[in-house]
């Protein structure tokens, strides 16, 4: 492969179950129902933090994953339509549980859900990097097909966290604690409960289905992964202007879970990896909007139209960069937001 250099690309709230169907649905179960093969690198790692997790990808290796399923599918239609068929006929057994129409109960049943949530996974993957963006490789209605099952479900991560929330309390009754979320699959089959697991608590990373409990830092450094140099990022960051207006001055409030957003302030800068409908209360209060991920036709985006306030999608890196009660000047008509040294009296 090119080279080593990854990127931030997603940040979910996220438990960890779910973290490992994310991982080996579009890992190790991909490489398997797909026949692409995964450099012994790895190409993905996560950053796990209470409940929340960055997804940093190598997308050199992105890249050759494009290319192999596009040529295959160009080469072999019916490897589309057995990955079709098979997404459709997974998303019947599990949409009950992913929608909260039923609930996990027993660990046979745990176990076939997670054996067929990481086979779902591995072929939504062929289906997202199909309709990543149009391609002459592969026909109109192929893509049309790839992108419904790629927008058949817009919070998967959110419906995996309740679905296992839901069985994780079921199998433990009584005995359930709220740390028990950061029990890995293996751990809840065997009921297992390990002596660190409070430890979970505290940042850690998650490479090819390991736990690593050390820093950033430390881990790209022993793995020889280079990540983008965050140059002049210490005072702007630059996004994709989602609806325009003029500069507007005000405090940053990041808002990653649901529990900050009762506490933000009108005329706060709502600062967010994306923004789901539980946030309206807080977009209505907001001076304006920025998001890490996203496009013009990302939920943030929208509302922001309907509701016509200033929003910066797609910066990548505003919730690394900001912190909460930064000062902050966010230029919607450019697409930047800038740190400025001074502050603004309180209301």
């Amino acid at each position: 492969m090119k080279h080593s250099k990854y990127e931030l690309t997603f940040s979910r709230k996220c438990i960890v179950p779910s973290l490992e169907i994310w991982n080996h649905g579009e890992g190790d179960m991909f490489e398997q129902k797909s026949g692409f093969r995964i450099p012994k690198s790895g190409y993905q790692f996560f950053v796990y933090s209470k409940g929340y997790v960055r997804d940093y990808i190598n997308m050199a290796v992105v890249d050759d994953i494009i290319a192999y399923i596009l040529k295959r599918i160009e080469k072999n239609r019916a490897y589309f339509n057995h990955v079709e068929n098979k997404f459709w006929k997974h998303s019947e057994f599990l949409d009950p549980y992913l929608y909260g129409k039923a609930v996990i109960s027993g660990k046979q049943e745990f176990k076939k859900f997670v054996d067929i949530s990481c086979e779902w996974w591995a072929h939504y993957t062929v289906a997202y990097w199909a309709s990543y963006f149009p391609s002459s490789k592969i026909s109109k209605v192929i893509f049309q097909r790839a992108e419904k099952m790629r927008l058949s479900n817009n919070n998967i991560i959110f419906c995996f966290n309740e679905a296992f929330r839901n069985g994780i309390k079921k199998l433990f009754g009584r005995k359930f604690k709220n740390e028990y979320y950061h029990l890995t699959i293996k751990e809840i089959l065997d009921s297992k409960i390990p002596k660190n697991l409070l430890e979970r608590e505290n940042p850690f990373i998650y490479f090819k289905n390991k736990i690593y409990y050390q820093s950033l830092e430390e881990f790209v450094k022993q793995k020889g992964i280079q990540l983008p140099k965050l140059e002049g990022a210490e005072e702007a960051v630059k996004g994709q202007v989602a609806y325009p207006g003029k500069k507007i001055k005000g405090r940053v409030k990041i808002c990653l879970f649901d529990k900050k957003l009762p506490k933000f302030k009108k005329g706060e800068i709502l600062v967010s990896s994306m923004t789901m409908p539980n946030f309206l209360p807080a977009i209505k209060k907001a001076a304006a909007i920025v998001t890490d991920e996203g496009g013009m036709t990302c939920h943030a985006s929208i509302i922001a139209r309907e509701m016509k306030k200033p929003c910066i999608v797609g910066t990548k890196i505003a919730t690394q960069i900001f912190k909460d009660g930064d000062i902050v000047e966010v230029d919607a008509g450019k697409g930047i937001v800038k740190k400025l040294k001074y502050l603004i009296p309180n209301n």
